[in-house]
């Protein structure tokens, strides 16, 4: 189904053309050679010399001259006009957008209004469908994550007090900053006088 408004936005991809047998309107509009006929919105152009445009049983051939006109309505992100082929290759030319190094995908870039591309087939093509679509952005990461980073460090050399830890041994404790510059208590215990001159005997 094509956009019913000119300006109308691609919301998403669009059907592409079906070569089922139930497409009775693709088997009523037969081969186009020499001409040019519409179909589902798409205007196409075989009235160059070897153009043709012949639907088949489970696809379509489209020999090299044929134009295929495909209407793209305006777009805010990036839109690919995307041709699936029933196998083998194919030659395209675009008049907007950048072609794909196979051939098969011509990407547009955002247009504020909207407008037609036309799609020159140069080789001979069996050609599935054809999908228009607009690429839709990432999303956004919901909210801010509410785990901050902070600064942390494992100290593993030998005097680390973190290295006893690990290797199961008793761990020391840092000195707080209340205990610097005092004097650590002495292990020797001061006799009174009397006894150390008796010691002294």
């Amino acid at each position: 189904m094509q956009p019913k408004y000119p300006n109308q936005r691609i919301t998403k991809t669009q059907p592409p053309i079906s070569h089922t047998p139930n497409n009775t309107e693709l088997a009523a509009l037969g081969t186009i050679q020499g001409g040019s006929q519409t179909f589902d919105g798409l205007t196409i152009d075989a009235t160059a010399n070897g153009a043709k445009f012949a639907p088949r049983a489970n696809d379509t051939q489209i020999n090299a001259g044929t134009i295929i006109s495909i209407p793209v309505p305006a777009h805010t992100n990036t839109a690919t006009i995307t041709l699936a082929l029933s196998g083998g290759t194919t030659t395209i030319t675009a008049d907007a957008g950048e072609v794909s190094s196979d051939n098969t995908v011509i990407a547009l870039p955002a247009a504020e209004s909207a407008r037609t591309v036309n799609v020159t087939f140069t080789a001979q093509t069996y050609l599935n469908g054809i999908a228009l679509a607009e690429q839709q952005p990432e999303p956004e990461f919901p909210g801010t994550p509410t785990v901050a980073a902070k600064d942390t460090n494992w100290d593993f050399t030998e005097t680390g007090i973190d290295r006893p830890a690990v290797q199961g041994l008793p761990t020391t404790t840092k000195a707080s900053p209340s205990t610097l510059g005092r004097k650590a208590p002495s292990s020797t215990r001061v006799l009174p006088r009397q006894a150390a001159a008796a010691i002294l005997r």
